[in-house]
């Protein structure tokens, strides 16, 4: 029997491709650990819906946009409905590239406060790819 100790040890290993030894996912940095957080969400959400709050935190902007395109499919794939916020332009622009490959992949949405209520208001692709590429404020 494992006891509450014992599942508290518990710690993901991971193996690469064409290295030998497996290694603790936290030796590999927070953006894997990071990467592999959401994927399990993700996989946990399987049919239903997932939410990702600051999505950058702990990613660097280059590797945002690489993983737009495998967050779209891999919500297409496990039929989730995922929401993620986030605070970044850099997000942003990846998920707009990622966006505009897929176009009935997403929404982008801003949340807009007037006293004590907020109303989202959804911003079409063609608008936020321009307002990005020119640098007008979307978040």
């Amino acid at each position: 029997m494992v006891g509450v100790s014992d599942t508290r040890r518990r710690i993901p290993i991971v193996g690469m491709e064409g290295v030998g030894e497996r290694f603790p996912l936290r030796t590999l940095g927070d953006g894997l650990t990071r990467i592999f957080h959401i994927a399990l969400a993700m996989g946990n959400a399987k049919g239903g819906v997932a939410i990702i709050d600051e999505f950058e935190n702990g990613l660097y902007w280059e590797v945002q946009r690489l993983l737009w395109p495998l967050i779209f499919k891999m919500a297409e794939a496990l039929d989730i409905q995922l929401f993620v916020t986030t605070h970044s332009n850099d997000c942003l622009r990846g998920f707009i590239a990622a966006w505009q490959c897929l176009p009935d992949f997403g929404t982008l949405h801003r949340l807009e406060r007037d006293k004590s209520e907020a109303t989202a208001i959804e911003l079409p692709l063609v608008n936020s790819a321009d307002a990005i590429a020119t640098d007008v404020e979307v978040r």
